[in-house]
């Protein structure tokens, strides 16, 4: 990483900076550079699911973050620059570090070219259970109310996702640890949530973690065949001949949107996280918004 900081500041803290792997000073954890890093660090842990102690500690020499950092790069495609003694790029003490010389197009990947005013609690959530938006705009956040949780999970919007959450092993362990870390503010904006979210969302957690053994017991149980039963009369369309297999042609869109990938297979709409390839069915309102905004063609 590479920020622009006076010459004052930036003498101040020359002789502060430590090999990658060290420990910094109090003093430089305070910079400018140290409050970039907390914002990179809390985007990669938002990204990855991980838990980047710089996201806290502001320190760019820790390894976990400079070994995070180029992985990310290197999947979006932004040239990795290790900083070296005299390269004529980075400061004498950089040495290790990880970041770039094209630094607009890293902060564009990351969302920080300026400040992101679209962000709410609601698409966070969406984004970290790994549903459209759309289909949970009406889920009841209102404290203290822990039954019409359950009924989310098991009833309403969010049972489809969650049921197949349960069939995967370790998938909901990585889902209840970034709710907790959003939850504790140790990933996401800052001040996104209000007193009744955090209300509901603490409740929202306590009752995954209750439900979460038995389901995922009973669904990854079920055989494949048992399995996809509980939605076929959800997926296919009556209209269809039963001896007359849906399309098998396959077509992704992942330029839509930053946040989501989208498929069309065999008569069916799917979407996933970016980049992650675990593609999940769509229906209710969000099938009917991939179906009018996604073009396939």
């Amino acid at each position: 990483m590479k920020f622009i900081i006076t010459e004052e500041e930036k003498n101040r803290i020359r002789g502060l900076y430590e090999m990658v792997g060290d420990k910094l000073s109090p003093q430089a954890l305070q910079s400018p550079k140290a409050q970039g890093t907390k914002y990179q660090a809390t985007f990669l842990n938002y990204y990855y699911g991980t838990n980047l102690s710089s996201a806290t500690t502001g320190s760019w020499t820790d390894k976990d973050f400079n070994d995070t950092l180029k992985k990310f790069m290197e999947e979006k495609g932004i040239p990795v620059w290790i900083c070296k003694k005299g390269d004529g790029y980075c400061a004498d003490g950089d040495e290790g570090e990880v970041t770039t010389k094209e630094m607009d197009k890293l902060k564009q990947s990351m969302n920080l070219q300026g400040e992101d005013k679209s962000a709410t609690f609601l698409s966070d959530f969406a984004k970290m259970y790994g549903v459209p938006v759309e289909d949970i705009s009406n889920i009841n956040v209102s404290s203290g109310q822990t039954s019409m949780d359950y009924h989310n999970i098991m009833m309403g919007p969010l049972k489809k996702v969650t049921i197949e959450h349960a069939r995967e092993k370790g998938v909901f362990d990585q889902i209840l640890n970034q709710l907790k870390l959003y939850y504790n503010g140790q990933i996401g904006a800052k001040g996104v949530m209000n007193d009744e979210q955090k209300l509901w969302l603490n409740d929202f957690i306590k009752v995954l973690q209750t439900v979460k053994p038995v389901l995922e017991k009973r669904m990854q149980s079920l055989s494949q065949e048992e399995f996809e039963k509980l939605w076929r009369p959800l997926t296919y369309s009556k209209e269809t001949p039963s001896n007359e297999p849906p399309s098998t042609e396959e077509k992704i869109n992942t330029t839509n949107d930053r946040t989501y990938d989208y498929k069309l297979s065999g008569g069916k709409y799917y979407y996933s996280l970016k980049g992650q390839n675990k593609w999940i069915e769509a229906n209710g309102k969000g099938l009917e918004s991939i179906k009018s905004k996604i073009n396939f063609s």
